[in-house]
């Protein structure tokens, strides 16, 4: 576990600073690409059940991270995913995926 908190700080760090550097892109902008790419990712990769405990786990502790960084302009959602690898990545407007590794 100490793995996954240690990677979606990083995660989630990263995109409140990304978030707070000038943006030539809207808030609906980012938000219709942030879905079409989560539309694409979901259709490639398993996503783990939202009753998985890793899941539960990585979605309360990315909300705790995020509530630090003030972002209520932004709707972050954490999606684990079902891979052996090691690995992390956010995508506009808070998509936020872990793979379970």
């Amino acid at each position: 576990m100490k793995v996954i908190t240690i990677v979606l700080c990083g995660v989630i760090l990263n995109s409140c600073a990304a978030f707070s550097r000038i943006n030539m892109f809207t808030i609906d902008d980012e938000r219709r690409l942030g879905r079409d790419i989560a539309i694409e990712i979901e259709r490639t990769v398993q996503i783990s059940s939202r009753a998985d405990s890793i899941s539960a786990y990585v979605d309360s502790l990315g909300i705790a991270i995020v509530n630090r960084c003030n972002l209520s302009k932004y709707q972050f959602i954490f999606k684990v995913i079902e891979s052996d690898d090691v690995n992390a990545f956010a995508i506009p407007a808070g998509g936020i995926y872990i793979n379970k590794g």
